[in-house]
């Protein structure tokens, strides 16, 4: 990975500075808890018991309307077997345990509480959120750059990250788990079209990979199409008792690394499979433009960067014919999504369920950087706008995170972003 030294440096420098102006660890939103609770409970209670976790957490840190709504909900609520309700998927757990323990180690070594809910926890856990997407930057960049030249792919992972909702969940909502889910479809997405050997070692970790970002979030399933249809037409196609073989093999590390997930449904709803959304599925595709460009959360209005990386999918899928499939997944994702009332995922920078198609984004990026050849030294200045439009309309989101979810119109949200810069000035100089 680290061949091109200069490259990957750049791109931690970027990061970093941008970690330190920008992250935030806090739990902010209820579903801050819902993916915390179990980590705490794991190592603390030896359970998944989380009364006790959303009590304690909303009880100090909330607003009155998040407390009023949210956490009476999930803390008045029992299951039939008796346990508060999470509709947080499992898969971060595992993601943040290890950060967890080091807070945990930290605390019983230096005689501070060992009750995982002091500042030492929550900075320590959620840090793992940064590092994790900091990892999935160098995991697209070494991905983006086996299609375009090192140039293209550098400027386009550099100028997606700075204009779009990746430096929001990666710094300023690090209690969700976007960060990690984009570091487990990076890594799939690596090892699915990188990696040339495909022994049966391989297919049962790719297997496992494809597991574990699908218990991250649940949208990340359509990913798993991708070897699975490419199994299954060799099967047919060949009759081969290998490509028989690799698909078991497949799909015995997938159902181990999804296991956990079901185990824990179980436990607390008292069925192996359940879904934990709630919504109203549309039999044609309803919020399709809502997706795009109908307010309160199109992601043109939110991130207008997307514009040229929808722009340049076209010249992608022309040029590239061995990731057309990968847009197929990204517009059956698109697809899928405009049949769902909650499409947006409720507070939200933009579309949060798009956020892992990043790479497909950064992807189509390049693509209208190599069509349309512009000169290397215009890219900052013409691409400058928008990262100063992401940048100013994060810090209208930290001056009043409810914004998330109640934007009364695209018009407050646009004439705001000119009154925002003293927010802007005030979110970075608190760093320094």
């Amino acid at each position: 990975m680290f061949y091109h030294f200069k490259d990957y440096f750049i791109l931690s420098l970027i990061f970093w500075l941008s970690a330190f102006f920008l992250f935030t660890p806090q739990i902010l939103v209820i579903d801050g808890i819902q993916y915390y609770a179990p980590v705490r409970s794991l190592v603390i209670d030896k359970d998944i018991q989380y009364d006790n976790e959303f009590k304690e957490i909303c009880s100090k840190d909330f607003t009155p309307e998040v407390k009023e709504t949210s956490c009476t909900y999930y803390i008045s609520y029992q299951t039939e077997t008796g346990h508060t309700r999470n509709n947080a998927m499992f898969g971060a757990t595992f993601f943040w345990l290890p950060f967890f323990v080091f807070a945990h180690t930290l605390s019983f070594l230096f005689n501070l509480p060992i009750n995982g809910y002091t500042n030492l926890y929550f900075n320590i856990t959620l840090f793992g959120t940064v590092v994790y997407s900091y990892l999935a930057l160098l995991l697209i960049y070494r991905f983006v750059k086996n299609y375009f030249d090192i140039s293209t792919s550098l400027f386009a992972v550099i100028i997606y990250f700075l204009s779009s909702s990746f430096l929001f969940y990666a710094f300023k909502q690090p209690a969700s788990n976007h960060g990690i889910s984009l570091f487990t479809t990076v890594l799939f997405l690596n090892f699915y079209y990188l990696i040339k050997s495909k022994i049966k070692f391989f297919w049962i970790l790719l297997g496992f990979i494809s597991g574990l970002m699908s218990i991250v979030r649940w949208n990340n399933l359509v990913f798993v199409i991708l070897p699975v249809k490419r199994l299954v037409l060799d099967f047919f196609k060949t009759k081969s008792k290998k490509s028989f073989i690799h698909l078991f093999c497949f799909s015995f590390g997938f159902l181990i690394a999804v296991l956990p997930q079901f185990i824990v449904l179980k436990i607390i709803y008292g069925v192996w499979v359940k879904s934990l959304v709630s919504t109203t599925l549309q039999i044609w595709p309803k919020y399709f433009f809502h997706i795009f460009i109908l307010p309160p959360h199109g992601i043109i209005l939110w991130t207008p960067i997307t514009i040229f990386s929808l722009i340049g999918l076209i010249h992608l899928f022309r040029q590239h014919k061995n990731l057309r499939e990968l847009l197929l997944v990204f517009w059956i994702t698109v697809f899928f999504l405009s049949t769902f009332e909650y499409y947006h995922g409720g507070s939200s920078f933009g579309i949060r369920y798009l956020f892992g198609m990043t790479p497909v984004f950064i992807l189509g990026l390049a693509s209208f950087l190599e069509r349309f050849k512009l000169s290397r030294r215009y890219y900052t200045l013409f691409f400058l706008p928008f990262i100063v439009w992401n940048l100013l309309l994060i810090s209208q989101i930290d001056k009043n995170y409810l914004l998330l979810a109640h934007f009364q119109s695209f018009k407050e949200m646009f004439f705001n972003q000119f009154r925002s810069w003293e927010n802007l000035w005030n979110m970075l100089l608190t760093r320094l």
